[in-house]
C-alpha cells in the first residue's frame, strides 16, 4: 500500500516544482490548506524548511514531514519523496543496486533500494552513467561511517560497452568498492509487456529483469551477503540465471509491492 503524500506550503516556487514533479512521476497527492491542523493527517507531509521551522509546533515536528531546504538538490529531495511513497519512511538504506541493459545507442538503467525498485532511466553515453550513479550514491549514502553497499549488474549484450563501463566505473567509484556482476541477458530484448501498465521503455524493463536474473542466480549459488561486504575490488562475478519473463511477477516488483528476493521466494 502506498504512503499518501500531502503538500503543505504557501511557497509558490516549491509548490510549482513539487506539483509538476509528482505529476510527471504519476504519484497522487493532496494539497492542504495552509494553516490547517496537521495532527490527524495520515501520511507524509511535504513542506519547506522555513515553513517547518516557523509554522509547525515542536510537538508536531515528527517523521511525518519530508522537509525541503533551498540548499538541497531538488532531485535528491524528490527521490526521497518517491522512496517514502513507495516503501515507507526510512532514515537509512543498506543496499543500492544499479542494473544496466547496455545498448549501442541507448541503455536502460533500473535503480533499487534494498532490492525494491525505485526508478528507471534511459542513458545515452558514458557521462550519463557516471553522473547518474554518482548522484544516486550521494542521495542515499547517508551514513558515512557505514557506507551503503553498491551493486552494479550489467547485461552482457554489448561486450565492448560493458568492458569500457567496468573500467570507468570501477575507477570513478573506487572509494565505495562496488561489486560488479555480469548477467546473461538472453531474450530480455524480446519480452512482451503491457506498456499501459509499466509506462517505461523496453530498455528499462530489460534492466529490471537483468537485476531479477542476477539476484536469482546469487540466491541459487547461495552467495551470502556476509561474503559480499565492500572490502575489496574483485573481478566481476558472472551470473547465469534463466527465468522466463512473467508480467504479473514483474508488476509486483515494478510497483514496489515486493523486493526481488521476496518475489522470488513466492
Amino acid at each position: 500500500m502506498r504512503i499518501k503524500l500531502y503538500i503543505y506550503t504557501k511557497n509558490p516556487r516549491f509548490f510549482y516544482k513539487i506539483n509538476n514533479s509528482l505529476n510527471k512521476l504519476r504519484i497522487p497527492f493532496y494539497v492542504l490548506n495552509y494553516g490547517v491542523k496537521l495532527r490527524n493527517i495520515n501520511g507524509i507531509i511535504l513542506t519547506t524548511e522555513k515553513e517547518y521551522n516557523n509554522a509547525i509546533s515542536p510537538e508536531n515536528q515528527t517523521d511525518r514531514f519530508l522537509v525541503y531546504s533551498n540548499t538541497q538538490d531538488f532531485e535528491e529531495y524528490l527521490m526521497h519523496v518517491l522512496a517514502t511513497h513507495k516503501f515507507g519512511f526510512k532514515k537509512q538504506y543498506l543496499k543500492l543496486i544499479f542494473s544496466i541493459d547496455p545498448g549501442k545507442n541507448k541503455s536502460g538503467m533500473a535503480i533499487f533500494l534494498d532490492e525494491y525498485f525505485l526508478i528507471s532511466k534511459i542513458l545515452y553515453n558514458q557521462k550519463d552513467f557516471v553522473d547518474n550513479i554518482g548522484k544516486f550514491i550521494s542521495y542515499f549514502n547517508s551514513d558515512k561511517l557505514k557506507p551503503i553497499m553498491i551493486k552494479i549488474f550489467f547485461g552482457i549484450g554489448v561486450p565492448s560497452l560493458v568492458e569500457s563501463l567496468l573500467e570507468v566505473l570501477s575507477r570513478k567509484f573506487k572509494e565505495f568498492i562496488p561489486i560488479f556482476y555480469l548477467v546473461d541477458e538472453r531474450n530480455t530484448s524480446k519480452m512482451k509487456y503491457n506498456k499501459h501498465i509499466f509506462k517505461i521503455s523496453k530498455h528499462e524493463i530489460s534492466a529490471i529483469w537483468i537485476a531479477i536474473r542476477g539476484i536469482k542466480a546469487i540466491k541459487s549459488m547461495k552467495i551470502l551477503e556476509s561474503n559480499e561486504e565492500n572490502t575489496t575490488s574483485e573481478l566481476p562475478k558472472n551470473l547465469n540465471s534463466e527465468i522466463k519473463f512473467d508480467e504479473n511477477f514483474a508488476k509486483n516488483i515494478y510497483f514496489g509491492n515486493l523486493s526481488i528476493s521476496d518475489a522470488l521466494n513466492f
